[in-house]
């Protein structure tokens, strides 16, 4: 499993999964956040990780998240990180991986908001729409 490190800016927590894994650092941090959906307030939730947790149980082929470049899909034994404009080549990792990498961002974010993180105004306008 890729070695996550954990960044905060901006109020966020950003994943970086090192130089051996550009494609799936770009596609979790472009289709999975650490912001709670619109309509609520802007501040650090673990909605966006927990939809991606759930993807983990969808057919091949399916698409268990995506954002504005990226794509992340299901394979039949694991899932593939895809760019829509070709920013990097296609990768793939294990279920079990990619569920260990999930799990341990949607850690570090349970620990912030457990900390009392405060609502960020200046975010709302990235909040995503969970109801597409």
């Amino acid at each position: 499993m890729p070695q996550p490190s954990f960044t905060e800016h901006s109020g966020l927590i950003w994943i970086d999964l090192g130089p051996d894994w550009p494609g799936f650092t770009d596609a979790l941090n472009d289709g999975i956040s650490a912001l709670a959906p619109r309509g609520q307030p802007p501040a650090a939730s673990t909605y966006w990780i927990d939809h991606a947790l759930e993807g983990l149980t969808r057919n091949p082929g399916e698409e268990i998240t995506s954002g504005n470049a990226t794509r992340i899909e299901r394979t039949a034994t694991g899932v593939r990180a895809l760019s829509d404009y070709e920013a990097f080549e296609e990768e793939s990792m294990t279920a079990e991986d990619f569920r260990g990498l999930l799990t341990a961002w949607r850690d570090r974010v349970a620990t912030q908001m457990e900390a009392g993180d405060p609502a960020r105004p200046a975010q709302a306008p990235y909040q995503r729409n969970p109801h597409r």
